[in-house]
């Protein structure tokens, strides 16, 4: 008999065997100096029975550390106390906004499930520095969105022991269930760099990012309902010089283009017309201050994906996610098709979380195309989901281009056994029939011997025909499509923490797969990967790999044989790097490939980080060896919090094209920024290293809000 499903209900009873916390409600709000001296502090509620996550899952931790929690009407207050000893030794040398505080530093993390779902959270770092770094995430801590940024303040101060901080995150930042006397799940780690020791509350085992294993908040009541509105216009001045427009003549030459000097003016609305909804409404986004694509070899045959920079896209992209990607918003606003205005609603509520986009794009005002996307989701029994999602591409006046509708499940078996599986189906103007995806994802994770080792298989069903078709909207990736088969892994990580030896990975996966017809084997292979970390920081790995690909069209067909050797170092407080090497046969062509990632902070305030790739190539058939180099270098340097400088330039010796651009950032006032950017393009094809656009941009946008 097949069991029934239960839909997740709005409220969730506090279960005795959850550790919670009691917020103390007060009538006037502290001082936010890093200083626990309001006597308010004294009568709170403590969390201090903190467990560690490393070096020995599950053990007390080593240093005391007290959590205190308290409350107003418009925001929730939080104190800390961390007595891990000497303070000198504290590591605290990230300065900007989102930064890694959470790999480099000694740090401080507290999560927030506002709804008590169960599913969603708001995660927030700060290091003892008082940097910050905030996201939210969904489908139980699995999807992240670290875009999202909230409007919170932190001090902090050193102890004799150790160091304390207070923080204040104004309701206006959350989406939350509303009612007398709510509950919140909530949970916090503690990183201290001198022991390598990683503690937290309460004891969420290795899954410390899934809501329904956190501990609560209680005693919420009396929250405020307003409903935050603000507006960011911004203004805009852009300054074209320089160009110069490549002449298919004999031999090619160039052409001097005019200067062009434009003024634009945008509008950024967000506004919460409900305590469970968000809206953002985006006129004449102006994109241009984005940091540039890095340039990148590209050793498959699939097409490159790129990842989402621009504001308005990013913010809430989590709500978008599907096993098959229907929806990959680099698509939007490609060449001359600027983005003239947008607008997304998400949010959730009565066990639904929901999200809407649409979007017109065009020329000069004159929009031609409207993308448009609808995802709901609907949450079943303690911890799976199911959903829709529709998108499409239309053309104004001549209908649609391309679309495609899928559902999907996502069903948590238990704590270690997880079943994702997805259908879609896409159409094209022009097709002669529809595209059907399938997908079917079995993954199981836990413990075998002890509590410091982890065994994870997965294995994954995948049916696509030859006709799905979302080459306008989303992402496939496919070197071929008319393609059915399996691809399953299976892994082994155990922590050592002995003789120098921090812990050791093992790894290998499989793949079929053949055409539908079942008459033509289109890919297969097998690889195996080791690598082992010392409790110094250093990781070498290596994985082999062997392969097949088939080609449609002119029966071309790869026996790939390939070997990857890689080298990782730290992270370290100052740097990290990463050095790899691949050899071997691939996709028609004897390879050598070698590329070398650093990044260094040479002061607080400067960061650096540098990649340099190298690809030596011939046919196997016999030809020409060729050679590509691609670096790029960027540098960042913050004065303040508040005020930074980003260089960044690289070069393809491939394409024979490099960029440059600098950007100066001020945030005069939280929310409101003003930019100045500079741009250069330069192309060597003809050997002269032409300038190819130089752009100069200031730009201001003033944050308001009620």
């Amino acid at each position: 008999m097949c069991p029934s499903v239960v839909f997740a209900q709005e409220t969730d009873a506090v279960q005795g065997s959850t550790p919670s916390v009691k917020a103390f409600r007060v009538d006037k709000p502290p001082v936010i100096d890093g200083k626990l001296d309001e006597p308010f502090w004294q009568k709170a509620d403590t969390i201090t029975d903190f467990i560690q996550r490393q070096p020995h899952l599950g053990e007390k931790a080593t240093f005391p550390v007290t959590i205190r929690i308290a409350y107003d009407s418009k925001t929730v207050y939080i104190g800390f106390e961390i007595h891990s000893g000497d303070p000198k030794r504290l590591i605290s040398t990230v300065l900007q906004r989102d930064g890694s505080v959470n790999a480099y530093d000694d740090h401080f993390g507290f999560r927030f499930d506002t709804f008590h779902n169960h599913r969603d959270l708001y995660y927030f770092y700060v290091n003892p520095r008082g940097t910050k770094l905030d996201g939210h995430a969904s489908d139980e801590g699995v999807v992240s969105d670290n875009n999202w940024d909230g409007v919170w303040e932190v001090k902090t101060s050193l102890l004799s022991d150790g160091w304390a901080g207070e923080v204040a995150l104004p309701l206006s930042n959350f989406r939350f269930r509303e009612g007398d006397d709510a509950t919140w799940g909530f949970a916090c780690i503690v990183y201290n760099w001198a022991t390598q020791e990683n503690i937290m509350w309460p004891d969420m085992g290795k899954n410390s990012r899934k809501p329904s294993l956190f501990g609560h908040i209680t005693g919420l009541s009396g929250l405020d309902k307003t409903r935050p509105l603000a507006l960011i216009p911004s203004l805009s001045q852009n300054l074209n010089f320089g160009r110069h427009e490549k002449i298919p003549s004999s031999p090619p030459s160039w052409k001097s283009l005019p200067d062009k000097e434009q003024s634009d003016l945008g509008l950024d609305i967000r506004y919460r017309p409900a305590s469970f909804l968000e809206s953002n409404t985006a006129v004449n986004p102006d994109f241009a201050t984005v940091e540039a694509d890095q340039f990148l070899i590209n050793l498959s045959l699939d097409e490159l994906q790129l990842p989402e920079k621009r504001p308005f896209f990013t913010e809430g992209q989590d709500r978008f996610v599907t096993p098959i990607q229907l929806l990959y918003t680099r698509r939007i606003g490609l060449g001359d098709q600027e983005m003239i205005g947008g607008e997304k609603l998400h949010g959730q509520a009565a066990g639904w979380s929901f999200g809407a986009l649409d979007v017109l794009t065009g020329e000069k005002w004159r929009p031609n195309f409207n993308f448009s996307a609808v995802r709901l989701k609907r949450d079943i029994l303690r911890s799976s989901t199911i959903g829709f999602m529709v998108v499409s591409k239309d053309s104004l006046g001549a209908g649609p281009i391309n679309r495609a509708a899928g559902l999907d499940l996502n069903l948590q078996i238990n704590r270690a056994t997880l079943v994702v599986a997805n259908i879609n189906q896409s159409q094209r103007r022009g097709a002669k029939k529809d595209g059907y995806a399938g997908y079917l994802n079995f993954s199981y994770g836990e413990k075998l011997f002890n509590s410091q080792d982890n065994v994870s298989f997965t294995t994954t069903y995948e049916d696509i025909t030859a006709d799905f078709d979302i080459r306008d909207i989303g992402y496939i990736g496919s070197t071929r499509l008319d393609r059915r088969g399996f691809k399953s892994s299976l892994g082994y990580d155990y922590w050592v923490k002995s003789r120098g030896i921090s812990r050791f990975s093992v790894s290998s996966g499989g793949w079929f797969y053949q055409n539908h017809a079942g008459d033509v084997k289109v890919q297969d292979g097998f690889n195996a990967q080791f690598s082992v970390e010392s409790q110094s920081l250093i990781k070498p790995g290596i994985l082999m790999e062997k392969s097949y690909i088939f080609l449609p069209g002119g029966n071309i067909a790869y026996h790939n044989n390939q070997r990857n050797y890689s080298l990782n170092f730290g992270p370290y407080p100052r740097f990290m790097g990463t050095l790899s090497c691949r050899t071997g046969d691939n996709n028609g062509n004897s390879i050598r490939y070698s590329s070398a990632n650093l990044s260094l902070k040479p002061t607080n305030h400067m960061t650096a980080a540098a990649t340099l790739a190298y690809l030596e190539s011939r046919p196997l058939a016999g030809g020409k060896k060729t050679f590509s180099t691609i670096g790029n270098l960027m540098v960042m340097y913050l004065f303040t919090q508040d005020l930074t400088l980003r260089v960044f330039v690289q070069g393809d010796s491939s394409s024979k094209l490099y960029l440059a651009n600098a950007l100066f950032r001020y945030e005069f006032h939280p929310g409101s920024v003003f930019y100045l950017s500079y741009r250069e393009n330069r192309d060597d094809t003809l050997h002269d290293f032409t300038p190819t656009d130089r752009q100069v941009q200031a730009k201001i946008s003033y944050y308001m809000h009620r």
